[in-house]
């Protein structure tokens, strides 16, 4: 079994303490709902916990660790937000003591109304902090009975890859994964480690370099010096650690909704890649830890992009790494 939970945080929209958390399952469709109440500039916000994100759900005694463990700023909600599901659950409303419980659909019309009670002005944590817009994380946990335990640590990209990964290294790996926003700087990425290694030993990890949360970790040597604490932290921690290249960024032009790419790197949009992965090698070159030069493999291919970072096929970095972590 493959379970999947996705935690969103609106960080660039909400004030310096959130409002709300909605809690649901995936299959009872209140992603649209989410969004619709998200919208920028509102004074209160809801960011959400949705199980089941494109596998199937964690139990609820699973969710209430993720609770504790996951939610940035778990202690400061003021509602929570429950779907049917959850609702009647006393476990999860234990977790939740503090907070004023609200209910969807039964309370629909309150939350909205809540959204929109004035707040005073918002702190816009993407503008004062460098955050993303909405930081958000998705945890897979592969319980498949497999001889080799693998974990893949990355951004979008990584999200882009892992389905071809485990495909790839078939039935003998069960890959798990951590696919974020959050940047190797912040406090939060720690934490979504922590919480999937608390799960058990891999004997593989795939972490990514990554150049999410960019206005994070720009001072001189500030990112050498969080990339090497995290090499250093997960090296005990596992068999084999492999350190994958952020992937660049292209030029092109969005026309009719539709991005089409120049064939060719956008160099002033990735100073940022060029000089993250230069200490990526740098750093993992002197503990002997394995680079995948996935930077290289779409440079060497020109691979086609959606929107000039994400790929329509990401078939070619799937088996690149796949390889790696066969050792291969």
């Amino acid at each position: 079994m493959i379970k999947g939970l996705r935690y969103d945080s609106y960080e660039a929209y909400r004030p310096n303490k959130p409002r709300a958390l909605m809690i649901y399952l995936a299959s009872e469709g209140y992603w649209n709902f989410v969004r619709e109440i998200n919208v920028p500039g509102s004074p209160c916000v809801i960011d959400s916990l949705v199980n089941g994100f494109e596998h199937d759900p964690y139990t609820d005694v699973e969710v209430v660790g993720f609770l504790r463990d996951v939610a940035e700023r778990y202690q400061t909600y003021r509602y929570a937000v429950l779907s049917p599901h959850y609702a009647e659950n006393p476990a999860i409303r234990a977790a939740l003591a503090g907070m004023e419980i609200l209910t969807c659909p039964e309370n629909a019309e309150a939350i909205r109304a809540f959204v929109k009670e004035p707040a005073g002005v918002p702190e816009y944590y993407a503008v004062t902090h460098g955050r993303e817009g909405i930081e958000w994380v998705n945890f897979v946990t592969d319980e498949s009975e497999a001889s080799k335990h693998v974990l893949l640590i990355g951004d979008s990209i990584s999200w882009g890859f892992y389905p071809g990964v485990k495909e790839k290294l078939g039935a003998g790996y069960a890959v798990s994964a951590i696919q974020t926003s959050a940047n190797n700087a912040q406090e939060s990425f720690r934490r979504y480690i922590d919480r999937m290694l608390s799960l058990r030993r891999y004997d593989v990890i795939h972490m990514s370099a990554g150049c999410h949360s960019s206005e994070i970790n720009r001072e001189k040597g500030a990112y050498r010096a969080h990339i090497t604490a995290l090499i250093d932290y997960l090296l005990p921690l596992t068999d084999r650690l492999i350190c994958s290249l952020a992937t660049p960024r292209w030029q092109g032009r969005w026309q009719d909704g539709r991005w089409i790419d120049a064939g060719v790197i956008d160099l002033d949009r990735n100073i940022l890649a060029f000089e993250r992965n230069a200490d990526a090698v740098d750093v993992c070159g002197k503990r002997g830890v394995p680079i995948n030069d996935l930077f290289g493999l779409v440079i060497k291919r020109s691979q086609p992009t959606l929107d000039g970072i994400h790929y329509k096929d990401y078939d070619a970095l799937a088996e690149q790494t796949a390889a790696f972590i066969r050792g291969i």
